[in-house]
């Protein structure tokens, strides 16, 4: 390749900013057609803990190992204190289950940093979360449950982060199937119900995950009283759940609003879930 395509191709420029803190860059945006591996992703973890502008990292479309992703979940939550970033974009098709269960294991791993005082556990200020297409299953649906919406009293650790997670974006990653499903409701507490949008579509989730995802979310959002997850009704959030596009139709859960991608609006449910 010549020098003029190399220069094209590198994202140098971005991550120089990025590492100066340059007040104007707020959206990092790394096109696929760049090249973003693991130096470029450790460039950009290391950038994260002094880096106050950015607010939104979009970097699909590009393999990196386990132990780069490993090292950006840790950046993410050892910057928390002082960051702005809240939301994600991260990794290729061939990330799978591995991919982001190294990624759960850095935003768990700040209690073991050397600077920090005690074993409370750190926020997350990721407020998107966009994982679409990457080789995801029930090993990397459970990471995830336990990480993003887990309590260290189900799971026993004490450097579970808490977490502020609005938007969790999960579409085409089709082996999650209803076993990813169990195995990610069996991890989450009542923090799962401060999700606003919950994207499943292309997810290969049949009546059963998607029964279960409702009992799920209908039985956390009664576990949290928080006036903060009422609405001007006085009812728990509005939740937009991207299903398969299947014949599935609404599925209720307490004030929730569901509804399959095969619909074109939100409805609202009955308390109990079903599949009319």
């Amino acid at each position: 390749m010549s020098a003029w395509g190399q220069a094209a191709k590198s994202c140098n420029t971005l991550l120089t900013r990025t590492e100066q803190n340059d007040p104007t860059l707020v959206d990092l945006v790394i096109l696929p057609s760049k090249t973003f591996g693991d130096t470029e992703l450790d460039r950009l973890s290391n950038a994260l803990l002094t880096n106050t502008w950015l607010k939104s990292v979009s970097a699909s479309g590009h393999t990196v190992s386990p132990d780069a992703l490993r090292r950006f979940g840790k950046a993410i939550i050892q910057s928390s204190p002082t960051t702005n970033l809240i939301k994600i974009a991260i990794g290729g098709s061939s990330m799978g289950d591995d991919g982001v269960i190294a990624f759960c294991e850095g935003l768990e791993s700040d209690v073991d940093d050397a600077n920090k005082t005690d074993s409370s556990s750190s926020t997350l200020t990721l407020q998107h979360l966009d994982l679409e297409y990457k080789g995801i299953s029930a090993l990397g649906m459970k990471a995830l449950g336990k990480t993003l919406f887990g309590s260290s009293s189900t799971t026993g650790a004490t450097n579970h982060p808490s977490s502020s997670l609005q938007h969790l974006n999960l579409a085409r990653n089709e082996d999650i199937g209803d076993e990813g499903i169990l195995e990610f409701c069996k991890e989450t507490s009542s923090t799962i119900s401060f999700l606003e949008t919950l994207d499943l579509s292309e997810c290969n989730i049949g009546s059963k995950g998607a029964t279960a995802l409702a009992n799920c979310l209908r039985r956390n959002n009664k576990n949290n009283n928080s006036e903060d997850n009422a609405d001007d009704n006085g009812h728990g959030r509005r939740l937009n759940l991207l299903l398969n596009s299947n014949p599935l139709g609404p599925i209720g859960f307490g004030s929730f609003f569901v509804r399959s991608s095969s619909s074109s609006t939100t409805e609202a449910c009955d308390d109990e879930p079903s599949t009319n």
